[in-house]
């Protein structure tokens, strides 16, 4: 529509300037006119191909924003991933806690374990050797007790051979 009214608009005018007695005027009015449609094909061009710049722009922009918004939702999804290796990190380091604690409790038992072992293997030791030492007075016991019931035995006989002899 812009063209045609130009058009009008150009030949309108084109026909003032041919009304006019001044030819010489005409032509180089007439010169200026193909110089500025020239420059307004020229300048349509470019806006063409600006426009057609920009259009492809835009689709760049928008690939661009669809691989934004992707990076994105994977920044998302490692961090949620991040948060959950955190607090599972979190609740090892927490269960290494407790067995080190655990750990601890069961080395101090078993020291006092050890330690009770060696003081009854002490008793024990001590047991055997008063065990020992009483058998060994058993023994002494018993073989004065022979000697004491050889002795007895022998008195015996003699008092027995004694009283028969008074008889």
């Amino acid at each position: 529509m812009e063209r045609d009214l130009d058009k009008t608009h150009h030949s309108g005018f084109m026909n003032d300037l041919l009304g006019r007695s001044d030819i010489s005027e005409n032509v180089n009015a007439l010169q200026k006119i193909r110089e500025l449609e020239g420059m307004v094909t020229q300048s349509e061009e470019k806006m063409h191909s600006l426009q057609s710049q920009v259009t492809k722009l835009e689709e760049i922009i928008a690939k661009r924003d669809e691989t934004i918004k992707e990076y994105e939702e994977k920044v998302k999804e490692l961090a949620f991933q991040n948060a959950e290796l955190l607090e599972m990190m979190e609740n090892k380091e927490k269960d290494m806690a407790n067995v080190e604690l655990n750990l601890k409790s069961l080395r101090l038992t078993n020291a006092d374990l050890k330690e009770d072992n060696h003081n009854l293997i002490e008793a024990l030791k001590a047991t055997q050797d008063n065990f020992r030492k009483e058998f060994s007075n058993v023994k002494v016991c018993e073989k004065r007790m022979r000697e004491q019931q050889d002795a007895l035995s022998k008195m015996q006989v003699s008092f027995f051979l004694s009283q028969l002899r008074a008889f």
